[in-house]
């Protein structure tokens, strides 16, 4: 296994500019790192950078101690798995998972015993002689995940494996992975735009926009306690509302609404850095799915609103109220009612479910 130290590592294009800015990023030996964010924030191109397909304009990459940063890709000993697969339609599974063994002169019954095993961890002993033209798209990601594994890297690097499956194969490929790497124990790296399948499968993400990492940290981490506005809009369903800080009296934060209204939350529950003061702006920020139907008691940080939009998505009824603060999102799971378009509804932002973040900045 191997550690991976990201140095300053910045690269720009002539068109693009710059995509990768200073970056500094540590990933430990047996770690299922993933790298999140939106198309174009730099992620891949950090990736590739990592496995030698791209140079960087400064910083270094190291493995453990050893610095790559110039060392050619076939010298990197990294698996790779992309979005494409890469696979031979000709060639049967065997054929293709033998192929990183032939470049290597590994062959004979080495080989062989390699081959059983690595298809035996990806579930497609009974597929061997089947041409990957006759698979489906899950197994033929097993396939490519099963030819990275074969020559047994020490370091595994994926760059939006699953984007091409449909919805049931992903959460079932989710899961493969993540039991894989739990039986390999081989330092991974992952790419992807998939919020959900970076918070199931990772040991720590790092959220990235625009060229930089916002947060590094486990997925409740990132979840539950986003650094930056970015990262709360990013992550779920977020609803976010501006306001200025009135007061603090201990644990406890007042801020006042654009509409005038005053909601409370609790100081613990801040980003880093962020100086709770009366006076500063501050965004308030609530996922939908900790917003519930206030009660006849509830009195403080109770707001009313019109339904505007109900989507039914199985257990969960995600709801929009047109409120005097704003749009308000919620997720009601079992909440025993049913609003429908254009009812009135009451709702609690329960204060220890507010998180405070930066205000959005000034026009």
């Amino acid at each position: 296994m191997v550690s991976v130290t990201l140095d300053g590592l910045t690269k720009s294009f002539s068109r693009s500019g710059v995509v990768v800015d200073r970056m500094n990023l540590r990933i430990e030996e047996g770690e299922f790192f993933t790298l999140l964010g939106p198309s174009g924030c730099g992620k891949s191109t950090t990736l590739r950078m990592i496995a030698g397909f791209e140079e960087p304009d400064s910083g270094h990459i190291l493995f453990n101690d050893r610095d790559v940063t110039y060392m050619p890709a076939n010298r990197r000993d990294v698996g790779l798995v992309f979005q494409n697969y890469a696979l031979f339609p000709h060639m049967s599974v065997a054929g293709n998972v033998a192929f990183g063994l032939t470049v290597r002169k590994i062959r004979g019954a080495v080989a062989e015993e390699r081959i059983r095993q690595v298809l035996a961890q990806v579930h497609l002993t009974e597929q061997a002689d089947a041409r990957v033209d006759e698979l489906s798209g899950g197994q033929q990601q097993r396939v490519a995940l099963a030819r990275a594994l074969v020559y047994r890297p020490q370091l595994l690097l994926l760059d939006e494996p699953m984007s091409n499956l449909d919805a049931k194969l992903r959460l079932e490929t989710r899961g493969a992975l993540r039991n894989l790497h739990a039986e390999t124990g081989i330092t991974s790296i992952y790419v992807t735009h998939d919020q959900a399948e970076a918070l199931a499968m990772s040991t720590r993400v790092a959220v990235m926009n625009t060229a930089e990492v916002h947060q590094v940290g486990t997925p409740a981490d990132v979840y539950e306690r986003p650094s930056t506005r970015f990262v709360a809009t990013f992550l779920g369903r977020n609803n976010i509302f501006d306001g200025v800080v009135t007061e603090v009296a201990g644990d406890v934060v007042s801020v006042r609404l654009g509409d005038g209204s005053t909601i409370q939350g609790s100081a613990s529950r801040t980003s880093p850095g962020l100086p709770l003061a009366p006076g500063n702006a501050v965004g308030v920020t609530i996922r939908a799915e900790t917003i519930r139907p206030a009660s006849q008691t509830d009195t403080q940080n109770v707001v009313s609103g019109t339904v505007t939009d109900v989507e039914y998505v199985g257990a969960t009824l995600s709801c929009e109220l047109e409120t005097p603060i704003g749009a308000v999102l919620l997720d009601l799971i079992g909440a025993g009612i049913r609003p429908t378009l254009g009812d009135r509804l009451s709702v609690l932002l329960s204060a220890a479910s507010i998180y405070f973040v930066t205000a959005e900045p000034a026009p």
